[in-house]
């Protein structure tokens, strides 16, 4: 039920209404959402419900990791603590192990005015394949949350996101992206796209690493091509090219800057050097 309410209260406010302007027609609206897509019941029913809701989703998940034999990152949810309402994360691993729950450490001006607390501290896991750290919406935005992962021996950042406030690709450049470039660390930035709600989620996903540890040098090694883009992106991530100390200098490539120097190379031998007429001047004395 909560994470239905804050969806439709994001809605009104995504429209460009504040919370104390909402009308009675406004709130009727709210109240209409999560009357048809959650289930309401009374007192203890209703508490039954929701542990059973949170079973499923749980059980799901973990018979997921398992039946795949994968790690998942299985988005966020809303998660009632006894603080009040957190944005949580829970990462499974191949036995269908819970072994990591983050919770949101830097929320929107919108999760704040739905009554949405922040986490309290950044959590990492150590796994067979490396120690991975969970940034979750805002958090991938900012230097020091990736710091810190890194500090606490990260290898790799899995980001999952909803809401994406611009569509360019200088936004995207300025999450998970950057982040790799500040931090010697890989990083998986997953955004929801699609259609809930009448709200409309257009991003672009992708995995990112280090400019040196790239083939291209670009920092990209796979992403979605257009922001309404439904894909699944796999790619093979090399760790010892993190601790490898960058030399962009003498291994990056720019094809341009190659032909460039080139045809300018050409030019000058073919240019002949004329004598400077104070030289001239004094040979001839």
């Amino acid at each position: 039920t909560a994470t239905i309410a804050v969806f439709a209260i994001l809605k009104k406010i995504a429209a460009g209404k504040k919370i104390p302007d909402f009308s009675e027609a406004d709130w009727k609206d709210i109240v209409h959402n999560i009357s048809e897509y959650v289930l309401l019941l009374p007192d203890d029913a209703y508490s039954a419900f929701v542990f059973r809701m949170y079973e499923s989703y749980i059980r799901f998940f973990s018979m997921l990791a398992i039946k795949a034999s994968v790690y998942i990152l299985a988005g966020t949810t809303i998660v009632r603590t006894r603080e009040g309402l957190v944005n949580r994360a829970f990462l499974f691993d191949p036995d269908g192990t819970i072994i990591l729950q983050q919770d949101k450490l830097h929320l929107s001006p919108q999760e704040k005015l739905c009554g949405i607390l922040s986490g309290k501290e950044l959590q990492t896991v150590q796994t067979k394949l490396c120690r991975i750290s969970v940034l979750t919406g805002m958090d991938q935005r900012l230097f020091e949350a990736a710091r810190a992962a890194h500090s606490l021996g990260s290898q790799l950042l899995l980001c999952p996101s909803a809401f994406c406030s611009s569509r360019s690709s200088a936004f995207f450049q300025s999450c998970a992206f950057m982040r790799c470039q500040e931090q010697p660390v890989f990083a998986v930035a997953s955004w929801l796209t699609g259609d809930f709600m009448d709200l409309p989620f257009r991003a672009i996903s992708g995995i990112y690493g280090p400019f040196s540890a790239t083939k291209l040098g670009n920092g990209i090694i796979s992403q979605t091509e257009h922001p309404f883009s439904d894909a699944c992106l796999t790619a093979r991530i090399d760790l010892e090219r993190l601790s490898r100390d960058p030399d962009l200098y003498l291994s990056d490539f720019n094809p341009s800057v190659e032909q460039m120097a080139q045809r300018e190379y050409t030019l000058a031998r073919q240019t002949k050097v004329l004598p400077d007429e104070a030289d001239s001047d004094e040979e001839s004395e």
